[in-house]
């Protein structure tokens, strides 16, 4: 949408700063903001997000960090996984198979 004209005939988030053709002005507005400044407003410094770990409202960057950790325990721990079933017996592991196979065939 870059370069395109936007018009607002209410009063959206993103009305009065100076990025869209107004018809409802906004009083408070009074500083013209860049896209970046919307964008960074609108996704990080305005909103509270949800920490699921301690039951509250907290920042953006808290989240962004914790869904970063978790990806990386996440992969540390298939890594591990991986290198432990190449360990296993042949026989082990054949029945690993046969029990995933009888889950899949009986699961209701």
């Amino acid at each position: 949408m870059q370069g395109k004209k936007i018009v607002t005939y209410g009063a959206p988030f993103y009305s009065g700063w100076g990025l869209t053709e107004d018809h409802l002005t906004v009083d408070r507005r009074q500083k013209i903001r860049s896209v970046n400044e919307l964008v960074y407003a609108a996704l990080l410094l305005y909103p509270r997000y949800v920490n699921w770990e301690r039951r509250e409202l907290t920042h953006a960057d808290v989240v962004i960090q914790q869904i970063s950790q978790q990806k990386h325990e996440q992969l540390t721990k298939r890594t591990f996984s991986l290198k432990n079933i190449k360990q296993l017996s042949w026989l082990y592991r054949l029945g690993l198979k046969a029990n995933y196979l009888a889950e899949a065939i009986f699961h209701k």
